[in-house]
């Protein structure tokens, strides 16, 4: 962001492909609002209120896809258990670090001792039609097939929110509810016992 632009601008990303914008002006105030956020409770009210000296907008929260927090640096929100770090990137970047493509390593091998930091990468696509690549800095967790599916199943079951530094700067509050599609690469190693087998096409 420029120097002559606002300090803090906060884009909310609608189901419906709209995007609706906000803009802090002062630092001070700026930081206040952004102390005060805490990420895994900003899905959870039924309504997000914006509210100025003129107007006041109301947003249901189930429709609401992301938002973004536009600004030069990180606020430093803390990541999900176990995650050192997770990167928007482009789908350029995607394309060229994921991977998952022929003759690469089979997913069955990415096997790192407990503990030990790995790189992934993954591909979300929401219900505004819109898809995201990031990149994930984790610890190495080893489970069993049956364990590996119930974290699937509870992850989309109970997250509240994901947190992700936005690629420009700033940072993403992304809406689990909004997830349609999730793609792993090179994804765990342990294939959950009730996975369908088989081969995504080129371009999917």
């Amino acid at each position: 962001m420029s120097a002559q632009g606002p300090f803090l601008e906060i884009h909310i990303h609608l189901m419906d492909g709209t995007v609706s914008r906000f803009v802090h002006n002062d630092a001070t105030t700026a930081q206040r609002f952004l102390n005060s956020i805490q990420p895994h409770q900003v899905f959870s009210p039924h309504e997000l209120i914006i509210a100025d000296t003129y107007s006041m907008t109301v947003i249901p929260t189930a429709s609401i896809d992301r938002i973004d927090f536009v600004m030069d640096r990180y606020p430093g929100w803390p990541f999900s258990h176990d995650i050192q770090d997770v990167i928007e990137i482009s789908r350029e970047e995607f394309q060229e670090r994921e991977a998952g493509k022929p003759g690469d390593t089979p997913r069955s091998e990415h096997v790192a001792p407990g503990g030990v930091p790995v790189v992934g990468y993954a591909q979300l696509r929401l219900r505004n039609s819109e898809k995201l690549y990031i990149e994930v800095h984790l610890l190495a967790h080893h489970q069993t097939a049956i364990e590996r599916g119930l974290s699937i199943h509870q992850w989309f079951r109970n997250a509240h929110v994901m947190v992700l530094r936005r690629r420009n700067g700033g940072a993403i509050l992304l809406n689990p509810a909004s997830i349609v599609q999730l793609s792993l690469f090179p994804g765990p190693s342990e294939t959950p016992l009730n996975a369908w087998l088989a081969h995504p096409l080129t371009g999917n």
